[in-house]
C-alpha cells in the first residue's frame, strides 16, 4: 500500500463525517428557532443545554 492511497482514505473519511454532520445539523436544528435563541442575548452554551445537542453541532450552524 502506497502512503498517498491511506491519505486519501482518511480524506475521504473526514469529508464523509463533515457532510454527516452537517445534513444532521440541518436536519435537526431549524434556522429561525436557533437564529431566534442566539438573538435573545443567549449564552451559546445555554442554547445547547435548552436544546440539548451537542455543542460540536450547533458549531456547524455558525
Amino acid at each position: 500500500m502506497k502512503p498517498s492511497q491511506g491519505f486519501s482514505l482518511n480524506e475521504t473519511s473526514s469529508q464523509m463525517k463533515y457532510e454527516a454532520n452537517l445534513f444532521t445539523t440541518e436536519y435537526l436544528l431549524d434556522d429561525d428557532m436557533f437564529a431566534h435563541r442566539l438573538s435573545e442575548d443567549t449564552f451559546f452554551f445555554s442554547v445547547v443545554k435548552e436544546l440539548e445537542v451537542p455543542p460540536e453541532l450547533l458549531d456547524f450552524k455558525f
